[in-house]
């Protein structure tokens, strides 16, 4: 009988050391709203990719549309800074917002430069300006863009589309040539090519997706307004592709 007694109270004692290591119900709750808040949390990210693409130029003004070509049209964009909210307390799901800086440049054929006007630019044929050839005649746009992406992602695959506020500084230009007695020119700085305030659209607007594998990627933009305002440089919207680091 002291045997079966000692057997039952060395049983209760196992059972209730035991018990006592285990965590409750309302420390299994606790731990997971802890969770769940870690993962709806807002995170804050700074350069979080940079991308590289080309522009593709479609319904144009005819004169752009014919004296350029896909891969003369560039940009290199990268993220300033964003803020990353998971609503559905996943790690999978992601809405961003964010502030990119993105720097288009537009070139034309080796016949054709740009010419400004005031505030305004023009596609001129090299030998109108007396310019026997073109090393380099450049409009640039740099631009402030305001992306809302929605991203859903696995360990190393993630897809995001989105669409962004682009807001646009006035244009640039550059140019290195040489005249017709093989003089350089070079109005990088100054000069009766370099302008640095041709109108552009200041509000305008594009939808993109990105697929990425690990860190790499591929983009796709499509903006569907033009960059210079009527009458102050060529109307044309783009579609663009390139590679993203992530």
């Amino acid at each position: 009988m002291r045997k079966i007694i000692s057997g039952i109270l060395l049983l209760a004692f196992t059972l209730g050391a035991a018990a006592q290591s285990l965590p409750s119900f309302e420390e299994l709750k606790d731990k997971a709203e802890a969770h769940s808040r870690q993962v709806k949390e807002i995170d804050f990210v700074l350069l979080d990719y940079i991308g590289y693409g080309f522009h593709g130029i479609y319904d144009a003004d005819p004169l752009f549309g014919e004296h350029t070509a896909f891969l003369r049209n560039r940009e290199i964009y990268f993220n300033l800074a964003g803020l990353v909210l998971r609503p559905l307390a996943s790690e999978h799901h992601a809405i961003t917002l964010g502030v990119d800086l993105d720097w288009d440049n537009y070139r034309l054929d080796p016949g054709h430069m740009w010419v400004p006007e005031g505030q305004a630019v023009r596609i001129v044929p090299i030998a109108e300006e007396g310019i026997k050839s073109v090393g380099r005649s450049i409009l640039r746009v740099l631009s402030f863009d305001i992306p809302l992406d929605y991203t859903l992602s696995s360990d190393s695959f993630a897809v995001t589309i989105g669409a962004a506020a682009q807001i646009s500084l006035p244009g640039r230009t550059r140019f290195v040539g040489n005249d017709l007695n093989d003089s350089e020119i070079r109005n990088l700085k100054s000069g009766p090519y370099r302008a640095t305030d041709i109108r552009t659209n200041k509000v305008t607007w594009n939808a993109h997706a990105q697929i990425t594998f690990d860190h790499f990627g591929i983009y796709g933009k499509f903006s569907p307004q033009p960059v210079f305002q009527d009458g102050f440089g060529p109307q044309f919207p783009t579609w663009t592709v390139g590679l993203i680091l992530r």
